[in-house]
């Protein structure tokens, strides 16, 4: 069996999925692996909380995308000349569409509407500008992180060039309640990195067990490629829905494959929690 899917096993058996502050996981690890980046872009920035993070890596340049007009106006507000703040929804064109605002869960709001959307949620339909990753015009790109609640591999699609060009690692959230409303599938993430030259990885496991245990490795952060469609197939739509894309030929992938042995064994005497 996978490390993936060894370590999956044995999280599942001892803690429950909504207990973890996953943002917070996502940060720890991206702020172990990246240093002082070039350039940062938070796609679906929100209420920046990521946004605040990059600023105080001191990453050289800050992009935020947030397609809501009050949010945007407020990380404008918050972060000045710090962040380029962009008010648009990054997909795969550019032009215009309707976005769909969840006024009960805003965290939830899209392009299109996720499939667990209650018939009576709250939605109050915007209409707003999509532009593509490749039209920001950026280089040095190196990390990505996206939120988009289902449409993250149309934003991947409409920044080929740039993706090509900077091969920067990848944040992306991948679950069946947003991908399905993009007409995507359960195997559309892996072909997607199959195609790029990417290896979709797992965000790995610093907390474990009762009291959280943490474990902290240089380089530990980012846990085991889902390499293999079999392994992929055991892992997503299953526990989580946060994960990495990692650059086939970079220092990374060495990185989090040494360090998910690592964290394996030294995890062994909590396999009876």
């Amino acid at each position: 069996m996978s490390t993936a899917l060894q370590l999956l096993s044995r999280l599942e058996g001892a803690v429950v999925n909504t207990s973890i502050d996953w943002e917070s996981v996502l940060a720890r690890q991206y702020s172990a692996v990246l240093g002082a980046p070039r350039t940062v872009v938070d796609v679906g920035a929100n209420e920046g909380l990521h946004t605040r993070r990059f600023v105080a890596l001191g990453a050289r340049q800050v992009v935020c995308v947030e397609p809501m007009p009050d949010l945007a106006a407020r990380l404008a507000a918050e972060f000045g000349s710090q962040v380029r703040v962009v008010n648009a929804a990054l997909s795969s064109t550019e032009g215009s569409q309707t976005f769909q605002m969840n006024l009960d869960v805003p965290t939830h709001s899209g392009l299109r509407a996720r499939v667990d959307t209650p018939a009576d949620a709250r939605i109050t339909n915007i209409v707003v500008t999509t532009t593509t990753l490749d039209a920001l015009g950026l280089t040095d790109v190196d990390f990505l992180k996206l939120d988009c609640e289902g449409g993250d591999l149309d934003v991947l699609r409409g920044g080929d060039a740039t993706i090509a060009a900077s091969r920067p690692l990848v944040s992306i959230e991948y679950g069946a309640a947003g991908y399905l409303a993009y007409g995507h599938d359960h195997f559309s993430l892996f072909e997607w990195a199959a195609a790029h030259d990417y290896v979709v990885a797992d965000l790995g496991y610093p907390y474990y067990g009762y009291g959280y245990r943490y474990y902290g490795y240089p380089y530990a952060y980012i846990g085991s490629p889902l390499d293999r469609r079999e392994i992929y197939d055991g892992c997503v739509d299953r526990y989580y829905w946060d994960y990495f894309l990692v650059p086939a030929a970079s220092a990374f992938l060495p990185a989090l494959q040494a360090s998910a042995v690592e964290l394996l064994r030294d995890m062994a005497p909590f396999n009876a929690l």
